[in-house]
């Protein structure tokens, strides 16, 4: 039986070893604590699991060892994108018989394609596929975007369940969710922006800071939930002034400084991503230590 997938979706940073290779036991750590602290489901191998960093090889071994560490307690719906259509579809395979509960696909990236092509793309990889896929909208990282035309063709693939926006974008979700609300779930990706999302109708939210902030964004999902919106205002204006502690382009070092300190080790991202510089390392322990 397929659960429904809402609440609070952590977009799940991959734990490395000094060698840079899978750290299964701060790995293991991570997803106990983000379970404990109330996250409703993990979505690994995603943007900020470095998910197009990663072979395909590596992207397998990421979702099972995660897979295997939920151990049912709740949803994981894994990024499967690829460089190429055939190397999604091998991906997303071997994601149904691990047993996901639903693929995460963004559209192509890098080289700029027409809605025709991106349709194409979407529609081999979920007739090659078995789980519920989950249309991933980042056109500020991927270059090619979901149009509401797009959107609306995309509506005739049988197992499309949801769509992800990380674009920023509430007016194109609001209008998403108006014309195509009744036939998907959709989820936002901008953490500065989870109550506006929820509020324009989302049915959880994708969240990177969750990480290492677990509790201030479930505090935001519960709060709305509960149909306290004073509670949800406060709990998303900690949560802003907590992202503050991310320097832009090297937030994925700052979610792992801060698990640090809390006594979680996730070693640091891939190069070339940033890392912390001294001054911030020492600013993040001055606020949380």
């Amino acid at each position: 039986m397929q659960r429904e997938i809402t609440g609070i979706i952590c977009a799940m940073i991959t734990p490395h070893s000094e060698d840079g290779s899978l750290d299964e036991d701060g790995l293991n750590s991570l997803i106990d604590y983000l379970i404990e602290s109330g996250v409703n489901a993990i979505f690994p191998t995603g943007s900020a699991g470095e998910g197009p960093m990663l072979s395909r090889e590596e992207k397998e071994e990421v979702i099972s060892s995660v897979i295997d560490a939920v151990n049912g307690r709740i949803p994981v719906t894994p990024g499967i994108a690829c460089t190429t259509t055939a190397e999604t579809i091998e991906l997303g395979r071997a994601c149904d018989d691990m047993g996901a509960d639903a693929l995460v696909l963004v559209t192509p990236w890098y080289y700029r394609l027409d809605d025709q092509s991106i349709l194409e793309h979407f529609r081999s990889v979920c007739e090659g596929t078995d789980s519920r896929m989950i249309a991933y909208r980042i056109p500020q990282c991927a270059v090619n975007d979901i149009s509401h035309e797009l959107l609306g063709e995309l509506t005739d693939l049988e197992n499309l369940y949801a769509v992800k926006d990380s674009s920023g974008d509430v007016v194109w979700l609001s209008q998403a969710i108006l014309r195509y609300g009744d036939r998907l779930n959709f989820y936002a990706g901008a953490d500065r922006m989870i109550l506006p999302s929820l509020a324009a109708g989302t049915a959880g939210h994708v969240s990177g800071s969750s990480n290492c902030f677990p509790e201030e964004v479930v505090a935001v999902y519960r709060s709305f939930m509960s149909g306290d919106i004073e509670a949800a205002r406060a709990a998303q204006q900690d949560l802003l002034d907590k992202v503050t502690l991310f320097p832009p382009g090297r937030e994925n070092s700052a979610i792992r400084e801060i698990l640090r300190v809390k006594g979680i080790e996730t070693g640091e991202p891939l190069r070339p991503m940033g890392r912390l510089d001294e001054a911030e390392v020492k600013a993040i322990r001055d606020r949380l230590g």
